[in-house]
């Protein structure tokens, strides 16, 4: 089951082939010490190119000797071009610095432009004509989808007071045999959930408890008189699998009992405290939060409103009870700007659009995780769930793949699938796959209300015979500035 969610946070995490150091062509991220600074620069990205005058983009990550908190910066470029056609590569000559936006650091954005700018004459010149051009493809193509906003509709907001634990289903629920029993497997959700069906009774693996219920809406209990292959055909579906989040992860209560089970076929979020809410004044602000929740939950005391941001997205009700409604960050009271950044809830600040967590949170949203994959190493394997199906890409002239957990594009001709950060490419949808070097920009325009959507932010860098140079910014991990 794939699934969305936006965040107006950063993260990153390392692809699962680590960090590496990029030669040649792919010779992105530069560090580059200028005096007392140290600079990270990103591989520019292509902004427009008319005649031979490039104009890009660059995330810059810049730390001083004096300070090790990193500084994280946008610098917009322009330079001429000099492009070889028998090479295919492009030299980048008189690059300047037009402007830098550093917005956690104004005292110093004219010291730190000037760092950048003292850097130009360390920075890789020499670029790949088949790359810039596949670049700004992408970019004239990300530019067409600008105008589609992310869905803002609320979820299903559930409250416990006391450990629970939210199974996810990606719609209604679709059942297949497992092989030689007589049960029926939950496919569309990553928990392990199984039906009886000459009981009629459903079990869910809690890990430490089975679960069961008459139906998807409980009660659920333990299993109290567990059927003695259940534990056998568990571990002949799991075999070889990786453990996926959404079975019964929340923790126990004190007394040991397991928690509540929640199951959506909607999208869905959980809100847990321990036993009633309680709550706690923030100092400066007419703001209360619950004490007893490890969820972002507020009230605006003055407008007798119940706020919480869940995923980086802000929701209101009358009472904890809902029922919730979206609201955009640029309409939360001002009052929570007023949140102290080092208090408990100092860090929903990233989430309220004008402060200076939120401005340094959108430009740390264009730092990409940056690795090398050699080509005769990285390997993918695509399963699916009887012959492949593949279902329109709203929108565009794509295909992608339902009926297995990889995601599998079906592009202009050829097949595209992403794992751990890495793009594939095959001429069938089984295989054989190939690290792919170059992405038709036709990807880049799948839109906000497609599953697959977060694939847009895998980029490939450049490439040489052996290696390819690959990365990702946070939408791929499912934080997306709105």
């Amino acid at each position: 089951m794939k699934r969305q969610k936006l965040l107006l946070s950063f993260f990153v995490a390392p692809l699962l082939l680590g960090q590496a150091t990029i030669t040649g062509d792919g010779n992105w991220p530069r560090e580059i010490d200028t005096g007392s600074i140290h600079l990270v620069i990103y591989q520019p990205q292509v902004d427009s190119w008319k005649d031979n005058r490039i104009e890009a983009r660059s995330a810059v990550i810049v730390t001083r000797k004096e300070d090790p908190k990193e500084i994280f910066g946008i610098v917009s470029i322009e330079a001429r071009t000099e492009v070889d056609r028998e090479t295919r590569i492009v030299i980048l000559e008189d690059i300047s610095i037009k402007d830098a936006n550093f917005p956690s650091a104004p005292a110093l954005q004219s010291t730190l432009l000037s760092a950048v700018r003292e850097s130009v004459p360390n920075w890789e010149r020499a670029v790949s004509l088949d790359r810039l051009l596949a670049d700004l493809a992408i970019t004239e193509a990300e530019t067409k989808t600008e105008s589609i906003r992310l869905k803002n509709d609320p979820p299903k907001i559930i409250l416990s007071k006391s450990p629970a634990v939210l199974i996810l289903i990606d719609g209604e629920p679709v059942l297949r045999p497992v092989e030689g029993e007589h049960y029926l497997r939950v496919m569309n959700t990553p928990a392990l959930l199984l039906f009886d069906s000459p009981a009629g009774t459903y079990f869910l693996d809690g890990g430490r408890w089975w679960m069961t219920a008459p139906s998807l809406n409980g009660p659920w209990t333990v299993a109290a008189n567990l059927p003695m292959d259940l534990d056998e055909v568990k571990a002949q579906l799991t075999k070889g699998e990786e453990a996926e989040p959404g079975a019964l992860a929340s923790p126990a209560s004190p007394s040991g009992n397991p928690p509540a089970v929640f199951v959506s076929t909607v999208p869905a979020e959980l809100l847990v405290t321990r036993g009633e809410p309680t709550y706690a004044p923030i100092p400066k602000t007419n703001l209360l939060y619950v004490t007893n929740s490890d969820y972002d939950i507020f009230v605006d005391t003055k407008a007798q409103q119940t706020y919480t941001v869940l995923e980086g997205r802000w929701f209101r009700a009358k009472s904890l009870e809902g029922p919730w409604e979206w609201v955009p960050g640029a309409q939360v009271p001002r009052e929570f700007t007023h949140i102290a950044p080092e208090s408990p809830k100092g860090h929903v600040l990233a989430s309220i659009p004008g402060t200076e967590q939120a401005r340094e949170a959108v430009i740390a949203n264009e730092i990409p995780q940056t690795a090398t994959v050699r080509r005769s190493e990285a390997k993918l394997n695509v399963h699916y769930n009887g012959e492949p199906q593949f279902r329109p890409i709203e929108g565009t002239p794509m295909e992608y793949a339902v009926n297995t957990s990889s995601e599998v594009i079906h592009a202009e001709g050829r097949y595209y699938a992403v794992e751990h950060g890495i793009w594939f490419v095959g001429d069938s949808p089984v295989g054989p796959w190939a690290v792919a070097d170059l992405i038709p920009a036709v990807i880049y325009t799948i839109p906000p209300s497609s599953p697959l959507y977060h694939t847009r932010f895998v980029r490939v860098y450049g490439y040489t015979p052996e290696f390819v140079y690959v990365g990702y910014t946070p939408g791929y991990l499912g934080a997306f500035v709105d």
